[in-house]
């Protein structure tokens, strides 16, 4: 408040001082001062100058004016400045106008502006003149005028500048101005634009130009835009313009215009265009050219034209040429044509092209004339084509000439054709070729004739090929030739002919040849004969091959020789047929052999004989093999033998075979050996029968099988044997069996021992058996083993063991087994132990138990384990158990665990335990027990811990017990709790004992309970308190008590409350007593509380006092209540009060008693009020007063009333009697 006095004091003097620097006090003319006045001149002093005072203002004052005095003068103000004030204005301040005071300006006050004001101006300022204003500015103020302010004119002024004031513009201006600017310039503006005005626009600029206003540029105008201008006009602008304007247009301008530009000009436009302008026309330009343009250049314009824009021509443009356009092209012009421009040449224009045009024409350019173009060339144009021309003619063009253009073509054009022209003649032209044109082509261009060409040739041009032409006929062509043809070949020629050219013959032509024409024939053309070819050989023409030719024919082609080819072969020629010939004979050829024949062939035929062959050999045949023969046959050969081949050898031809042939035998061929052949096989080549052959052995022939032969067995070929032939091995057969061919065995041959077999096993076999085989042996096996072989079985091999083979050991066995192979006995085994078998396990086997075989007792085997059994068990094998055996646990099995068993208990295990088991719980069983284990207690179990038990629970594991099993506790339970077992309570437990437990709690228990504990419990524990347990609470306990808690008390509770217990609540306490509490309470407890619970009490519980209670107030607690506490107090209560209690009250309090309290005080407590009481009180107050309280009232109280008249005016004012 002090702060806005001084602000409001400062401001009225400085505008008094103001009001009188103005003359505001009567005086009509302003007092001089010196400038320096201004200095203190607010923006709002200034904004509120009148017109009057404005106009008085002396040019130093204008000058004195800040920055934001000169803007905050208003625009009424602005518009009456003298035109002396404006051009005393200072520049900082023009350019502090907004635009409003910048539009106020009168066209006078424009005029007489500075060109430095001008300049001044702001953009924004610019673009706020009116037309009006800006029609006024002179030359001077327009060339001022900056260029980002010319671009803020608007359009609407610029579209009202004067000629003069756009000729007073400065390039740069020019050079600033806006598209939308320059379009909105006239075309008495645009022609009133100097050249060096034109020179300043930019691309954009020249582009914003209308069309009429391009349609106003002068010439001069025009030929002073530059390129680049130029090159930006709009289709539109070109289309505006005259065609004197194009005339005027330069070499550079016109060289700059675009495609697009050049594509608008009109054809009125480009016949104008001068042969200066064609040539400068870009290459891009000319290409831009309309068909319409093209069609209507003139002859002198075409010839015109540089060679690079003809060259540039679209192909639509060359299409558009006149045949008079043609005629006058240039040789030049001609070769600047590309491929494409001359396919695009109307056949008329080709028609219409000189010889001399022709000859001018490149090879390229020939090459891409299509056909209808060549069929429209004279014959006088055909013959005038060059040599290179000739050459380069496509293909496509050379099946367009006619029969006529090729008769007339000349031994040179025919030289000159290409490969590609040759192999396009058409059939007919190819049939109308003179001999000596046949004669004059090139290999090449035979070479490439199609076979419909090659067909074509007529008998008499056969004839007359050279051996050059006819060994360049493609293979193809060769094909082609007809029987006719062929017949008339020359030797020659014959031998002319390539081995791929021969290979093409026909079979048919094959078959015509003549013997003399065989005999002529090349070694090399008979190996490349095809095999069909082969086989179309006459019987005749096989009889007189050559010995060289019969080496010649490959592997293929004696397998195409018919077999009356193969039965007219004579002995010299068989031998001379090479092995890989023989070997390549098909079954057919070889049934056709004859018994002479055969004897015939050499060792090296014999090994050359395929499986194939082999397996087609006659029983006859294979009796008649000498032993070299059997010796000479390949494996394949020996594999191939049919079993009624092998079933006829002789022991001498079987003693004679190869291991490497026995080897090779198929398992028919094993199978058909006779008991007579298996007999005398050796060793080797027993061991080399493959695993095959050994399983197809049948168990006749396994019987007859020696030790030595048994020994000589390997692994595989063990393994190899059937179980029908594993179990008919005698008991001799089996001992000698190495260990390895034990070991090998595959499980279904163990499971194929018979128990003799098993029982003969020796203690290195039972050894070298694998786990898998171990899991073999039949439960009658496993029954039939003796102690030793027992014993004999490794570990592993035990683990191996199935439940069903487990189940068939006798007890012996399991009582013979060792610790180590109890060890190893996995969880399925130990899962099928009987329970016989389970009660014969020892000590140290129970010892040996491995955690997981422990925990797959079954309930059944757990049950019957004997108290020594229990007792021997592991630790970590009673960790191990399961809730289900643990469960299974008589009550005599329980009582002999030891402590460190009950400790490795699981908790899964110990939740498991029946309450019959946990009864039986000994006291040190109970301590054993961890934190985790008692907390996994059932709560059914822990309902059924006896006393002892209880009282034994150590106090980690009671703080450990969850709020569900504290709840399951029972009264007698809770009843003997230690005080250390309550303590170790935690706050969530303490709250979880039901209302019952709570109420068993003895009062030594009570005091014992932690604080926290006492704050957690719940108010239906609370309620359960007895007045007894209530009154053992320590004043910590009380104090912690929630608020919620104390709400719970009873009355009775309440009532019993000691002294020392009230003086404990807190504040919050305090104020949480319900108002039966609060009325329960006796004066002893009143008058206890402390001042600050007083002063927190609420106002119900105020109200809830009693009068008696009320009088047990002590002058502190009446002093600590609050003033609605005040406020509150009933009639009843405030007569109540004592004086000391008047006398207590505050001012503040006796200015909250109701109006009720006050006109029911006794005037012995208005004697006592303090004076300061007396002036607290209000108007309500001192209304309410009766005439006998006001008659009591001290001569100080009554000096000290409110002096308001107001407060007295329905006051009752006392008799004089009663004054």
């Amino acid at each position: 408040m002090a702060l806005r006095d001084e602000l409001l004091a400062l401001w009225r003097e400085r505008l008094q001082r103001f009001e009188g620097l103005l003359g505001f006090e009567g005086d009509p003319e302003p007092t001089a001062f010196q400038p320096s006045e201004y200095d203190v001149l607010y923006e709002h002093v200034v904004a509120a100058l009148t017109t009057t005072q404005v106009t008085k203002l002396t040019t130093d004052q204008v000058v004195a004016l800040s920055t934001g005095g000169a803007a905050a003068l208003s625009t009424a103000n602005v518009a009456v400045l003298t035109t002396t004030q404006v051009a005393a204005m200072q520049t900082e301040d023009v350019a502090a106008f907004k635009t409003s005071q910048v539009a106020a300006l009168t066209t006078t006050q424009v005029v007489v502006l500075t060109t430095d004001q001008v300049a001044a101006i702001t953009t924004a300022g610019v673009a706020a003149l009116s037309t009006t204003q800006v029609t006024k500015l002179t030359t001077d103020q327009v060339v001022a005028l900056g260029t980002s302010q010319t671009g803020a004119l608007r359009t609407a002024n610029v579209a009202v500048l004067t000629t003069t004031q756009v000729a007073a513009l400065e390039t740069d201006d020019v050079a600033a101005l806006k598209t939308s600017q320059v379009a909105a310039l006239t075309t008495t503006q645009v022609a009133k634009l100097t050249t060096d005005q034109v020179v300043a626009l930019g691309t954009s600029q020249t582009a914003a130009l209308t069309t009429t206003s391009v349609a106003a540029l002068t010439t001069t105008q025009v030929v002073a835009m530059e390129t680049s201008d130029i090159a930006a006009l709009k289709t539109a602008q070109v289309a505006a313009l005259t065609t004197t304007q194009v005339v005027a247009l330069t070499t550079d301008q016109i060289t700059a215009l675009t495609s697009g530009v050049v594509a608008a000009l009109t054809t009125t436009q480009v016949t104008k265009l001068t042969t200066d302008q064609i040539v400068a026309l870009s290459t891009a330009g000319a290409a831009a050219l309309t068909t319409a343009n093209v069609a209507v250049l003139t002859t002198t314009q075409v010839a015109a034209m540089q060679t690079e824009d003809v060259a540039a021509f679209k192909t639509s443009q060359v299409a558009a040429l006149t045949t008079t356009q043609v005629a006058v092209l240039t040789t030049d012009q001609v070769v600047a044509l590309g491929t494409s421009q001359t396919a695009a040449l109307t056949t008329t224009s080709v028609a219409a092209l000189t010889t001399t045009q022709v000859a001018a024409m490149e090879t390229s350019d020939i090459a891409a004339l299509k056909t209808a173009q060549v069929a429209a060339l004279t014959t006088t144009q055909v013959v005038a084509l060059t040599t290179d021309q000739i050459s380069a003619l496509t293909s496509g063009v050379v099946a367009a000439l006619t029969t006529t253009q090729v008769t007339k073509l000349t031994t040179d054009q025919v030289v000159a054709l290409s490969t590609g022209g040759a192999a396009a003649l058409s059939t007919a032209n190819v049939a109308v070729l003179t001999t000596t044109q046949v004669a004059a082509m090139q290999t090449e261009d035979v070479a490439a004739f199609k076979t419909s060409q090659v067909a074509a040739l007529t008998t008499t041009q056969v004839v007359v090929l050279t051996t050059d032409q006819v060994a360049a006929i493609t293979t193809a062509g060769v094909a082609a030739l007809s029987t006719t043809q062929v017949v008339k070949l020359t030797t020659d020629q014959v031998v002319a002919l390539g081995t791929s050219q021969t290979g093409t013959l026909s079979t048919a032509n094959v078959a015509s040849l003549t013997t003399t024409q065989v005999a002529a024939m090349q070694t090399e053309d008979v190996a490349a004969f095809k095999t069909s070819q082969i086989a179309a050989l006459t019987t005749t023409q096989v009889v007189v091959l050559t010995t060289d030719q019969v080496v010649a024919l490959g592997t293929g082609q004696t397998a195409a020789l018919t077999t009356t080819s193969v039965g007219v072969l004579t002995t010299t020629q068989v031998t001379a047929l090479e092995t890989s010939d023989v070997a390549a004979l098909k079954t057919a050829q070889v049934a056709a052999l004859t018994t002479t024949q055969v004897v015939a062939l050499t060792t090296d035929q014999i090994t050359a004989l395929t499986s194939g062959i082999v397996s087609v050999l006659t029983t006859t045949q294979v009796t008649k093999l000498t032993t070299d023969q059997v010796v000479a046959l390949s494996t394949s050969g020996t594999a191939a033998l049919t079993t009624a081949n092998v079933a006829v050898l002789t022991t001498t031809q079987v003693a004679a075979m190869q291991t490497e042939d026995v080897a090779a035998f198929k398992t028919s061929q094993v199978a058909a050996l006779t008991t007579t052949q298996v007999v005398v096989l050796t060793t080797d080549q027993v061991a080399a029968i493959s695993t095959a052959g050994v399983a197809a052995l049948s168990t006749t022939q396994v019987t007859k099988l020696t030790t030595d032969q048994v020994v000589a067995l390997s692994t595989s070929q063990t393994v190899a044997l059937s179980t029908a032939n594993v179990a008919s091995l005698t008991t001799t057969q089996v001992v000698a069996m190495q260990t390895e061919d034990v070991a090998a065995l595959k499980t279904s041959q163990i499971a194929a021992l018979t128990t003799t077999q098993v029982v003969k096993l020796t203690t290195d076999q039972v050894v070298s058996l694998g786990t898998s085989q171990a899991a073999a042996l039949t439960t009658t096996s496993v029954a039939v083993l003796t102690t030793t072989q027992a014993v004999a079985l490794e570990t592993v091999d035990i683990a191996a063991l199935k439940t069903s083979q487990v189940a068939a050991l006798s007890t012996t066995q399991v009582v013979a087994l060792t610790t180590d192979q109890i060890t190893a006995l996995t969880s399925g085994v130990i899962a099928a132990l009987t329970t016989t078998q389970v009660t014969k396990l020892t000590t140290d086997q129970v010892v040996a138990l491995s955690t997981s075989g422990a925990s797959a007792l079954t309930t059944a085997n757990v049950a019957v384990l004997t108290t020594t059994q229990v007792a021997a068990m592991q630790t970590e094998d009673v960790a191990a158990f399961k809730t289900s055996q643990i469960a299974a646990l008589t009550t005599t099995q329980v009582a002999v665990l030891t402590t460190d068993q009950v400790a490795a208990l699981s908790t899964a295990g110990v939740a498991a335990l029946s309450t019959t088991q946990v009864v039986k719980l000994t006291t040190d069983q109970v301590v054993a027990l961890g934190t985790s284990q008692t907390a996994a207690l059932r709560t059914a179990n822990v309902a059924v811990l006896t006393t002892t038990q209880v009282a034994a629970l150590e106090t980690d594991d009671v703080a450990a017990l969850k709020t569900s099993q504290i709840a399951a506790l029972t009264t007698t339970q809770v009843a003997i709790l230690t005080t250390d077992q309550v303590v170790a309570l935690g706050t969530s437990q303490a709250a979880a004992l039901t209302t019952t437990s709570v109420a068993a709690l003895t009062t030594t228990q009570v005091v014992a309970m932690q604080t926290e504990d006492i704050a957690a419990l719940k108010t239906n524990q609370v309620a359960a308190l007895t007045t007894t347990q209530v009154v053992a609470m320590t004043t910590d306990q009380i104090a912690t008590l929630a608020t919620s808690v104390i709400a719970a008390l009873t009355t009775t509770q309440v009532a019993k409350l000691t002294t020392d217990q009230i003086v404990a609540l807190s504040t919050w306490s305090a104020g949480a007593l319900t108002t039966a509490s609060v009325a329960a309470l006796t004066t002893t407890q009143v008058a206890a509380m402390q001042t600050e619970d007083v002063a927190a009490l609420r106002i119900v519980q105020m109200q809830a006092l009693t009068t008696t209670q009320v009088a047990a107030l002590t002058t502190d607690q009446v002093a600590a209540i609050t003033t609605l506490g005040v406020a509150a107090l009933s009639t009843t209560q405030v007569v109540k009060l004592t004086t000391d209690q008047m006398v207590a009250l505050t001012t503040s309090q006796s200015y909250a008693l109701s109006t009720a309290s006050i006109a029911a005080l006794t005037t012995t407590q208005v004697a006592a009020m303090q004076t300061e009481d007396v002036a607290a009180f209000k108007t309500s107050q001192i209304v309410a007063l009766t005439t006998t309280q006001i008659a009591s009232l001290t001569t100080d109280q009554i000096s000290h009333l409110s002096l308001d008249p107001v407060s007295y005016t329905h006051l009752t004012l006392p008799t004089n009697r009663e004054v």
